[in-house]
């Protein structure tokens, strides 16, 4: 088994082993922005973190649907431009014996 340690081993121990005076001051000048910057950064990585799989979906709704709609309405603006024009023919019935009425159009 070990020995307990005495008053002044514990001491030893527990002395504060960091820098004092003109270099503490200059490392503490150095690494607090840094400490500072990291930290800020973790925090902003953990607020996304839990903002992500509520943010996702809206974006896809507010991404997509608009560009869904802008293409649905181009097609049918692109089609009724170009297919109505086709359609401008005089079309004459036919009318005889038969059952139906009949007609033959060239488009």
């Amino acid at each position: 088994m070990s020995q307990p340690l005495d008053l002044d081993e514990k001491a030893i121990i527990q002395r504060d082993h960091s820098p004092t005076g003109l270099s503490g001051l200059i490392r503490t000048i150095v690494f607090l922005p840094i400490g500072l910057f990291v930290s800020t950064l973790s925090n902003a990585f953990l607020l996304l973190q839990t903002i992500t799989p509520k943010v996702v979906p809206l974006a896809v709704c507010f991404l997509f649907i608009p560009l869904l709609v802008f293409v649905s309405l181009s097609a049918g603006w692109i089609v009724w431009r170009n297919a109505a024009v086709s359609w401008e023919a005089t079309i004459y019935l036919q009318y005889g014996y038969a059952f139906t009425i009949f007609l033959s159009v060239r488009l």
